[in-house]
């Protein structure tokens, strides 16, 4: 599970932000079903987290910084070669951060219940500083990366480094972190498949994850049924998915053929559901009717067909998802169920944790969050984002109307609109 992320330098975050998944001091008893404790590690986290803000205050910007950081792990070794400019994109409204770095750490659980702290600060062309810490009783270091490639290191835990040294394998532009992984360590190893579990996701593209779906639901039928009971349960008028694979006129099929094997085409099946059918006295008949999903239901349907892929996966495999503007076509009632999914004790046995940002304030209120779950992004008049939790907030009590106060502007992270005529447009 994640429990913290920092980021500093990074698009609209000038200075340091940091979002935090772990459990109030203030307040331990409210929405227990909301809380996973560790008690090796002494630290209780929550399963869900909310982000609201304005338009264009830094909700996105926040989880962008996520997926930076979890990609550019995951790639640096594989997609990038020596020299290669990095694609980092500092603060860019002030002299002074434009030419500094950029820096990034999560704090988190791997599934074996050790604590980690990975990071690194980086610029275009390379990164300075990287560092690896573990926690088991205590915080002991792994590594420590300096800017003039300077590696210290744990002789027990980090061995691999002295290969790394001796060989002079490092580049500039890539991780030390990756390049363990690569070489097979086993601490690198498991750190590297915690970030291959958080994903971060856009509710505005769903053929970003609907592949996914899509590809589970025609490799294993076990995991269909898990979808279509998502998608019933989810009153969205739908029995049973038909996948059937897009079939091409010879001519096509023929140029398909012909093309070089390295140029790859997504063909998308065709998805059908059925529903009941009635008689005129409204009584089920046997038959059942088909419609396809991408040309007869709404776009929120396939938003939902397309999120149970990632949902389901997520619960099952105690991942962390990360979800860009879910409320996006979706009804207030399927996503609370969504977020109850992942608070609930019976369906989110293995820990898994759901971070989303949104505007839908009717959800917003005490009987679904904590006021440690519940977080507001806001912009300054330099356009700085600055991040912060309701239980930052004083005066907040578990009584009180949420979503009023927060459209009241009690909470700040609200647009100051100025009202004009029309005739002054």
């Amino acid at each position: 599970m994640l429990l913290n992320f920092t980021v500093k330098n990074y698009k609209t975050f000038k200075d340091e932000v940091e979002f935090s998944a772990v459990l109030s001091e203030r307040d331990k008893t409210s929405l227990v079903n909301n809380i996973v404790q560790f008690p090796d590690q002494k630290i209780s986290a929550l399963k869900t987290s909310v982000v609201y803000g304005a338009n264009a205050s830094g909700k996105s910007k926040l989880f962008n910084a996520m997926n930076f950081m979890t990609r550019f792990i995951l790639r640096t070794s594989s997609s990038s070669q020596k020299g290669d400019k990095i694609d980092v994109d500092p603060f860019r409204l002030n002299t002074e951060t434009i030419t500094q770095d950029s820096e990034f750490e999560m704090v988190f659980l791997s599934k074996d219940g050790i604590q980690y702290r990975y990071g690194f600060s980086l610029n275009r062309n390379k990164v300075t500083e990287e560092w690896l810490f573990s926690k088991a009783q205590r915080e002991t270091e792994v590594f420590y990366r300096f800017e003039d490639e300077e590696i210290d290191y744990n002789k027990t835990k980090f061995e691999i480094a002295k290969l790394i040294k001796s060989k002079n394998l490092l580049r500039e532009n890539g991780l030390l972190l990756s390049l363990a992984d690569q070489l097979n360590d086993s601490l690198a190893s498991e750190v590297i498949e915690w970030f291959k579990s958080f994903n971060v996701i856009s509710g505005n593209e769903p053929e970003g994850y609907e592949s996914f779906t899509i590809d589970k639901v025609q490799e294993n039928n076990n995991f269909r049924s898990r979808v279509e009971k998502f998608l019933s349960e989810s009153d969205l008028g739908i029995d049973s998915l038909l996948v059937k694979d897009s079939e091409f006129p010879d001519s096509l099929s023929q140029l398909f053929t012909e093309l070089p094997e390295k140029i790859k085409v997504y063909n998308r099946p065709d998805i059908n559901v059925k529903k009941d059918v009635f008689d005129k006295d409204y009584r089920p008949v046997d038959e059942k009717s088909l419609f396809n999903l991408f040309k007869d239901e709404s776009e929120g349907t396939q938003k939902m067909f397309a999120l149970s892929g990632p949902i389901i996966d997520t619960l099952e495999n105690g991942k962390t998802l990360v979800i860009d503007e879910l409320c996006s076509k979706l009804h207030t009632n399927l996503l609370l169920n969504i977020i109850r999914l992942f608070n609930s004790k019976e369906f989110n046995k293995n820990n898994a944790q759901l971070i989303f940002n949104t505007h839908n304030v009717y959800i917003l209120d005490p009987e679904t969050f904590r006021r440690d779950q519940i977080w507001f992004m806001d912009k300054n008049i330099y356009g700085e984002s600055n991040l912060y939790s309701l239980d930052e907030i004083k005066g907040v009590r578990t009584s009180d109307q949420y979503g009023k106060n927060y459209l009241l502007g009690k909470y700040g992270a609200t647009p100051n609109v100025h009202y004009v005529s029309v005739n002054s447009i």
